[in-house]
């Protein structure tokens, strides 16, 4: 048995001829939930309102007709294939019905074989939906890959055939360079020293025969004022626009003290916001569990999470999304004292430890659900995010 049950929408066919179906698909090892409606607009419209994975439509009256049917479906967005059921199935006639956008025509007492057509249909309408969720993640996380290139203190830089195509503004400066379009086409071997252009023509040639290679050079840059300098370049598969290329990121040759210090430092904080991280927040709340002084108030733990934010990411995007939860941390930080521990916890969560008499910790917890919700967000005015807190 499937784990998936199919929702099927059934246009016509008499009671017993639809039960012969679904015990069909079921033999076959499906679990199936069926609704049967007659062949009228509004209850077609009001029916596709709900969740539907497939629609077996019986060409008898047509009431609603094929095409209308199809055009209903796609002006509601509706990804739910259209099977036909006919008590004609001749190809001239599978050909009509394929031409309006239906998945196949079948013959009404043919069963086995409308059994299999939907097995087929289902899978891959299944298919086609985690391609979907997959390609909505995979543009996600290039954003925000995007987003972290760019303010990544490492000079990092994008070529495609030995030609730079994109660079964030460490990379930039590190050359001498004013924009990225003083960069866009410039050849790398115009910012290698002379002295190892033959070194790093072999390398981009080595490359080029495997583009899953990963490899590092020893080198000599030049910048746009004919500097040179010592550096250490390594190279990364990646993709810009879905086209394949390399990744650039020029490494540090000898961190300095205060270098690993600002790293060390890093670590623990959350990169977007700057908050503490979800690792550091939990050794810090071991630490403060583990602790046996009694002469201080009690602690209490803050759980304060934004409601809607999935509605809020899938209406505005990854940018101005993360532009809210940014403005959020920065209301609890308005909120929070001095000696409160703050966190990003998840990705739309935080934690608050704090130290308080326990007749002000519901005061302090709506003092924060408020703030959150009579806040302006001038990204989106139009979308007022709230909170939930849980308190321990």
């Amino acid at each position: 048995m499937h784990d998936t049950a199919i929702e099927l929408l059934i246009l016509g066919n008499n009671p017993s001829e639809v039960e012969g179906y679904l015990t069909a698909l079921r033999n076959a090892g499906h679990a199936v939930h069926a609704k049967q409606i007659d062949q009228e607009i509004d209850a077609f419209e009001n029916a596709i309102s709900h969740p539907v994975d497939l629609i077996l439509y019986t060409r008898q009256a047509d009431e609603i007709g094929i095409e209308a049917a199809l055009k209903c479906l796609e002006a509601n967005d509706m990804q739910a294939p259209l099977l036909v059921l006919s008590e004609k199935c001749g190809p001239e006639n599978k050909v009509d019905v394929l031409s309006l956008g239906a998945k196949d025509l079948i013959e009404r007492n043919q069963t086995q074989l409308l059994t299999q057509v939907v097995l087929r249909e289902f899978s891959s309408l299944i298919a086609h939906r985690k391609f979907s969720a997959l390609e909505k993640k995979l543009k996600e996380t290039e954003e925000r890959c995007n987003l972290l290139t760019e303010h990544s203190r490492d000079p990092i830089g994008y070529i495609y055939e030995g030609m730079h195509v994109k660079a964030n503004s460490a990379y930039l400066q590190l050359f001498g360079l004013v924009s990225e379009e003083d960069i866009e086409g410039l050849p790398i071997l115009d910012m290698i020293s002379a002295t190892d252009h033959q070194k790093v023509k072999e390398l981009l040639r080595k490359l080029n025969q495997d583009d899953e290679n990963q490899e590092q050079i020893h080198c000599r840059c030049q910048r746009t004022d004919g500097i040179e300098f010592n550096a250490e370049l390594s190279f990364l598969p990646a993709t810009i626009d879905g086209e394949a290329c390399f990744q650039i990121t020029i490494l540090s040759q000898s961190p300095s003290q205060e270098v690993e210090e600002k790293l060390r430092r890093l670590s623990t904080l959350d990169t977007q916001t700057l908050l503490y991280n979800r690792q550091h927040f939990l050794t810090l709340l071991e630490d403060r569990c583990e602790a046996t002084d009694t002469d201080q108030l009690p602690s209490q733990l803050f759980y304060i999470t934004l409601d809607n934010f999935k509605e809020i990411r899938d209406q505005l995007g990854i940018l101005i999304s993360d532009g809210i939860i940014n403005e959020a941390a920065a209301l609890l930080k308005e909120i929070a004292s001095q000696s409160d521990t703050l966190a990003r916890f998840g990705d739309h969560t935080f934690t608050l430890l704090t130290r308080l008499d326990p007749h002000k910790i519901n005061e302090k917890a709506e003092s924060i659900r408020q703030h959150i919700e009579d806040h302006h967000y001038p990204e989106q005015p139009s979308i007022k995010p709230t909170c939930s807190i849980g308190i321990v």
